[in-house]
């Protein structure tokens, strides 16, 4: 959604367990103050946004138990306060 990209004071974000569909929009990209960002357990799918990169407070992101394709691994080392024991998901392969 569009309006995404207004919550730029965000912290967190937990969308876990509520069977979302679609893609994860490029938009979340633009949530530059957010530090927690869960999203498993839902019905996602397509590639995780290299937009993603921006988010350079993030400290924990949940990703696992979704249909998102790809190699993870790129994004995460972009992410400079990704903290990888609260990374859940396989950050060196393909997203669960």
């Amino acid at each position: 959604p569009d309006f995404i990209r207004y919550l730029t004071n965000l912290q967190f974000l937990d969308f876990h367990y509520n069977q979302l569909t679609g893609t994860i929009p490029s938009q979340i990209g633009e949530l530059v103050g957010l530090k927690h960002l869960l999203l498993k357990y839902n019905n996602l799918s397509g590639s995780i946004p290299i937009e993603m990169k921006n988010l350079s407070n993030l400290d924990v992101l949940l990703l696992e138990q979704n249909d998102l394709v790809g190699n993870a691994e790129p994004i995460c080392k972009m992410i400079p306060n990704l903290s990888i024991q609260h990374f859940v998901s396989d950050c060196k392969s393909e997203v669960d």
